[in-house]
């Protein structure tokens, strides 16, 4: 099936030079008299990296057969990732293709796993995360000179920068896209 440049939205997958990309981010130019630019950022669905590309607004892409699935994390080895989908079946992804969003992957959770030609390549990435402390320095009296931040380690092996009231045993929100803290959830 194909689409016009014009008419692709962001979450929109398509085919670019023989790879599957995302659509991210589409804006569109208009120069005096003639046809619209449309200024496609695109995301590679297999390495994660991003390219932005200018087309006519009437060009047309072909749309990727893409389908969600909703699947239970199992467990990862020395180069692949393994879900299970509902029916019991098992999919193998190279760890590559999730980028950085591997520290954040917790055995037993759902995520929705992006399929194409029954092979497993990407996981659509939530926009936070919720990670249990696992290690935490207490805070010392008068620690605030500088920054009031310290560093835990989660549940995945996962350090990250949080305020000083957090402890060992809280569940914090990180964003996966920049790692950052983002609110203490309640327990």
């Amino acid at each position: 099936m194909k689409e016009t440049a014009g008419n692709l939205k962001k979450g929109t997958y398509i085919i670019y030079r023989d790879s599957t990309w995302q659509v991210v981010k589409t804006n569109f130019s208009f120069h005096g008299r003639g046809m619209a630019n449309v200024k496609i950022k695109l995301q590679d669905t297999r390495s994660n990296k991003n390219i932005e590309i200018t087309l006519k607004s009437v060009q047309e892409l072909e749309l990727a057969d893409i389908s969600l699935v909703n699947m239970n994390y199992l467990y990862k080895d020395k180069d692949s990732l393994y879900f299970m989908d509902e029916n019991y079946q098992q999919y193998l992804m190279p760890k590559e293709n999730i980028g950085k969003f591997i520290y954040f992957l917790k055995d037993g959770e759902k995520y929705l796993v992006l399929v194409d030609n029954d092979k497993a390549i990407n996981i659509r990435k939530p926009e936070k995360v919720t990670l249990l402390v696992t290690n935490s320095p207490d805070a010392v009296k008068g620690d605030t000179a500088m920054t009031a931040k310290k560093l835990v380690e989660t549940q995945t092996g996962y350090s990250v920068l949080v305020p000083l009231f957090i402890k060992k045993g809280d569940s914090i929100a990180v964003n996966p896209e920049t790692g950052e803290y983002l609110e203490r959830k309640n327990s």
